[in-house]
């Protein structure tokens, strides 16, 4: 039997490991990595640094203070790193991969 980290519903666990799915052919894909206070859904890699932090929006929107914490990580580590909020409804009914995943972005920057 799988242990979750969290309850998360099979909605919400179906439709990340979809996106790992469809990320994992650019990037390499880790879930549920933790950071300092946050643990996004989704941390996409290249070259072995961080490109995105990708977040499935299901029962619950991501709060402000997730933001704040992942914003506050990336200028103490003097990174600029995007934030995508992706739509669990919206994933799962795709029926292929589709050519641009429609997500609300938000950029995480160094200031």
């Amino acid at each position: 039997m799988r242990k979750s980290l969290s309850k998360e519903s099979y909605k919400h666990r179906k439709a990340k490991d979809v996106l790992c799915n469809w990320l994992s052919s650019d990037f390499t894909v880790h879930t549920e990595v933790a950071f300092d206070g946050f643990r996004p859904d989704i941390t996409t890699y290249k070259d072995n640094q961080i490109r995105a932090f990708y977040e499935v929006e299901h029962k619950n929107e991501i709060s402000g203070k997730t933001i704040g914490m992942m914003q506050c990580w990336c200028y103490v580590n003097n990174l600029e790193i995007l934030l995508h909020v992706v739509d669990a409804e919206y994933i799962l009914c795709q029926c292929d991969k589709p050519d641009k995943i429609e997500s609300l972005k938000c950029e995480l920057v160094k200031l």
